[in-house]
């Protein structure tokens, strides 16, 4: 029980910090999908594992395109064959 509330401590903690840096959560999880996202594309690029590649532009999609993203997500759909999508970016 003892490390139940310390998690939750933990995490209440965190919550404050970003509500004091005006973080809001919204932001932070698209955050975490960009990281993730390109975390994924990394790896499918690396490995040429197609789901892993699906997964890289499925998350990627739902963030707004910065440079980094723009080219990952733009790789991943060309190398699925979507290069008129991918010729948007």
């Amino acid at each position: 029980m003892a490390s139940l509330r310390i998690t939750a401590f933990r995490a209440s903690r965190g919550r404050l910090k970003r509500a004091r840096h005006g973080l809001s959560g919204r932001f932070l999880a698209l955050q975490g999908l960009r990281e993730l996202g390109l975390a994924y594309a990394e790896v499918g690029l690396r490995t040429g594992d197609r789901r892993q590649q699906e997964e890289a532009i499925r998350l990627l999609s739902r963030v707004n395109p910065d440079a980094d993203v723009a080219l990952r997500l733009a790789d991943s759909l060309q190398r699925r064959g979507d290069v008129a999508r991918a010729a948007q970016l």
